[in-house]
């Protein structure tokens, strides 16, 4: 059986509309992804953009699916069990991932809106993505390798990238999501984890930079669960290790660093459902783990706090009213914190 040493990196994807979409699943899509590896090195993901245009008055999800989604993956090392002596690699990196509505010329003054979440795919690169949210930009590394054969060397997780998302606004501007799990707006930018490998130290991806910027006023309004208005997160990869009989903090793994998160706020924030915050921000620099090897060929986990790494800063300027009215749904949810204490 042959494996692929490394992933192809992608190529940069730029979508760019004037016209109005209603589609049964999502709007748009747009995704640049790296390859995957058996071997060395995932492929890496390069920028992906998206343009909407200020003429346009509508895109709709019907059925199931988001409005628009535009991502960078870096390419996956698969899980691996020793099948034909294969070892796993390094995530590969994730590029930019940018969505823009409207210009400062022509605002956007149309609306977006979901009603379900709905898949995009799922294959056995850990590639599953489900949202119904209604603009979601996403950066996110590749992850490195789960290997339960008790050999080898371990393997980085990948860095993820830049996420920018700006909407330039009216005070017609809707974006509005009805179904769970359908924030109104996610910004994201992911490292990659190091996943459990047998008797390695390794570290996990960098998350980088978000920005949300969203001007001259408009409503975003969702009515399901787990809905907020607006997510903007910036996430460290988990750095960890699984060894034999190994409980020395001294050789976890290293979690990833996470990049500084900016949120402008413009437009009106609504929640009716539970748990859906008007706007979140967080960056959250991953913590560094430790597998004990239960003698089983499974894995027990062990301290999740050890060898944490550095977050970056998390900033929210709002000028636009927001108003919840689930349970447990706060107006605005700001956090920027190390995964351990004393990091």
């Amino acid at each position: 059986m042959a494996y692929a040493t490394y992933g192809g990196d992608a190529g940069t994807v730029n979508v760019s509309t004037t016209a109005d979409i209603s589609a049964t699943s999502f709007g748009i899509v747009a995704i640049s992804r790296g390859g995957a590896t058996w071997a060395e090195t995932g492929g890496d993901g390069k920028d992906a953009t998206v343009m909407v245009s200020g003429d346009v008055n509508s895109i709709a999800s019907t059925s199931a699916g988001g409005g628009v989604f535009v991502a960078s993956y870096g390419g996956n090392s698969p899980n691996n069990t020793s099948a034909g002596g294969a070892q796993g690699g390094i995530g590969g990196k994730a590029g930019t991932a940018t969505l823009t509505l409207g210009s400062s010329d022509t605002a956007f003054a149309g609306t977006v809106s979901t009603v379900a979440a709905g898949k995009i795919g799922e294959d056995w690169t850990f590639a599953d993505r489900k949202t119904g949210i209604a603009l979601a930009a996403i950066s996110y590394g590749g992850q490195g390798p789960v290997n339960t054969n008790g050999s080898g060397g371990g393997y980085d997780g990948g860095d993820g990238g830049a996420v920018n998302v700006t909407l330039y606004g009216a005070s017609g501007t809707t974006i509005k999501t009805s179904g769970d799990s359908s924030a109104g707006i996610l910004a994201a930018s992911y490292g990659g984890s190091s996943l459990d490998y047998y008797d390695a130290s390794k570290q996990g991806g960098a998350a980088s930079t978000v920005k949300v910027k969203l001007s001259g006023g408009g409503s975003i309004g969702t009515s399901g669960k787990n809905s907020s208005g607006i997510v903007a997160t910036s996430l460290g990869g988990l750095g960890q290790i699984a060894s034999q009989a190994s409980t020395d903090s001294g050789s976890s793994g290293i979690g990833g660093t996470s990049g500084n998160v900016y949120v402008q706020n413009a437009m009106s924030v609504t929640t009716k459902g539970d748990y859906s915050h008007g706007i979140v921000t967080v960056s959250s620099g991953a913590g560094g783990g430790i597998y004990v090897w239960s003698g089983n060929g499974g894995f027990q986990w062990g301290d999740a706090n050890i060898a944490s790494n550095s977050s970056g800063e998390a900033y929210v300027y709002n000028t636009g009213a927001i108003e919840t009215y689930g349970i447990d749904s706060t107006v605005l949810s700001p956090c920027r914190s190390a995964a351990a204490a004393g990091s």
